[in-house]
């Protein structure tokens, strides 16, 4: 893949909901393609699970990715906010 003359993706992300028990992120892909598309949480790795990651957006896609945590006793709720500030997201052509 690294040989791949694949343009720049132009992503972003929007908390839509959180709860209790974890949070709802919107992944766009204004221009695309965007490969194996990656969502990080900045020191909550290990707390819970993203229910996707590593998809593919064509331009005008949206995908609505929860995060679960573990144990939703052990972390306080985060405001849309703090969540916002935490994230991350990542395509192949960010790799090289």
């Amino acid at each position: 893949p690294k040989k791949l003359r694949l343009p720049r993706p132009q992503l972003s992300l929007k908390v839509i909901s959180s709860e209790e028990h974890g949070f709802e992120v919107e992944v766009s892909c204004i221009k695309g393609p965007a490969l194996f598309v990656t969502i990080g949480a900045k020191g909550l790795h290990s707390k819970g699970r993203f229910s996707a990651n590593g998809f593919h957006l064509m331009a005008g896609d949206r995908r609505v990715v929860k995060f679960s945590f573990w144990r939703p006793d052990s972390v306080r709720k985060l405001t849309p906010l703090e969540i916002s500030s935490l994230l991350t997201v990542h395509s192949l052509r960010d790799m090289y």
